[in-house]
């Protein structure tokens, strides 16, 4: 009796692989790219946001800490005398 059965071959696979893959529409790649920039800008949005925040209350710190020192000083002229 002759096997009417065929295998599939490495090559097969392949092409049948790259066909799946290229079956994915364009317009569903285009929104699930436009979907990540989106989270990628919040997210570098927020980042920003959160480090000149952090900037910002640096500045007032180390200004806070000069005049501490600058009327530290002060007293220390004033005591000298």
């Amino acid at each position: 009796m002759a096997d009417n059965t065929r295998s599939r071959s490495k090559s097969d696979k392949t092409t049948s692989g790259v066909t799946e893959m290229q079956t994915i529409p364009l317009h569903i790649v285009k929104e699930l790219l436009s979907v990540q920039e989106s989270n990628m800008k919040s997210f570098f949005v927020a980042y920003m946001n959160s480090t000149n925040l952090r900037i910002v209350n640096l500045i007032k710190e180390v200004q806070d800490l000069k005049t501490s020192l600058q009327n530290t000083q002060a007293q220390v002229e004033d005591l000298k005398n």
